[in-house]
């Protein structure tokens, strides 16, 4: 039986079958389109504390979702699956064989992928749930859930690694970049957009200028 018998089933799903079922639609490019700058801003914004910033390592992704709190019972994840997401994400080249860096960091377009397949992991409830519970958005849902003030709601079942998928990824994707926001917002002390993107602007460029 050897490896293979004690395997969970995630680790027998095509990389691939997702991205091309999933990622690669027209609802996905319009999202990215009008999230891409916002995205790339966090993405740089977790690299900078890394010693050798060319791309972004695990332990910073992972930073980013345990700021999130993203294992937390209300989201339904756990640590292992946000590093499962990372792995599958990777779109390893020739090169990456004899260069440490490369192999152990992602690029821009593996971050948006590995947070688009955390995103599908996620137990979101519907927003009718949420505005019904009487929260104005998912992201508030969210925190407060995290926080012990909101009930856990059940884990839909479409949520699970192997279960057809009911909803958009685009959806799912950017209830979770709302999160990403929300807390990176917190983060830097603002709580407003402009003012948000300004000082993610001058801390990333600062950061460059350092290395």
């Amino acid at each position: 039986e050897g490896i293979q018998g004690n395997m969970l089933p995630e680790y027998y799903l095509d990389d691939d079958l997702f991205r091309e079922e999933r990622l690669y639609n027209e609802q996905m490019d319009r999202f990215l389109s009008e999230n891409t700058t916002i995205l790339k801003l966090i993405y740089e914004y977790y690299k900078k504390s890394h010693s050798r910033p060319k791309h972004l390592p695990m332990p910073r992704f992972l930073d980013l979702l345990n700021d999130c709190d993203i294992s937390n019972p209300a989201v339904g994840i756990t640590t292992r699956m946000c590093k499962l997401a990372y792995v599958r994400s990777r779109m390893y080249r020739v090169e990456d064989l004899s260069a440490k860096e490369q192999a152990t960091q992602m690029t821009f377009l593996e971050f948006i992928e590995a947070s688009s397949r955390v995103a599908e992991l996620v137990s979101f409830p519907s927003e009718e749930e949420v505005a019904d519970i009487g929260f104005e958005s998912m992201c508030d849902f969210l925190r407060a859930t995290q926080q012990g003030t909101q009930p856990v709601l059940d884990r839909r079942p479409s949520a699970d690694f192997s279960a057809p998928k009911t909803r958009p990824l685009a959806w799912k994707l950017k209830h979770l970049t709302d999160l990403y926001i929300k807390v990176v917002m917190e983060k830097v002390g603002t709580d407003d957009m402009v003012q948000f993107e300004k000082i993610l602007v001058k801390l990333t460029t600062s950061a460059a200028a350092n290395t």
